[in-house]
């Protein structure tokens, strides 16, 4: 199982399309397989490391990097509306 675990970290850090330019997406809510790589990683070693599957860690790495990512763009966004309130009020 830790074999199919390191070839699925190793697909998503040495495939052609890691290294290739991707198709333009929002890249602000998008994460890249290397970030979701090491946190699967991280969070499979948190569970003591067992046998099963790697999607489980894949799709929550993922959703947690997503809602962090959609969690700044909501910040970012907040900022700048107060910064053309304020401006507007000038």
């Amino acid at each position: 199982m830790a074999k199919r675990r390191a070839k699925l970290i190793e697909r998503a850090d040495f495939s052609a399309a890691a290294h290739e330019q991707p198709a333009r997406t929002d890249d602000r809510t998008q994460p890249d397989s290397t970030a979701i790589a090491a946190l699967a990683y991280e969070f499979w070693q948190d569970r003591g490391c067992p046998d099963g599957t790697p999607e489980e860690d894949w799709f929550r790495a993922e959703e947690e990097l997503e809602g962090r990512k959609a969690g700044r763009l909501v910040a970012l966004r907040q900022a700048e509306h107060l910064t053309h309130r304020s401006a507007a009020a000038r």
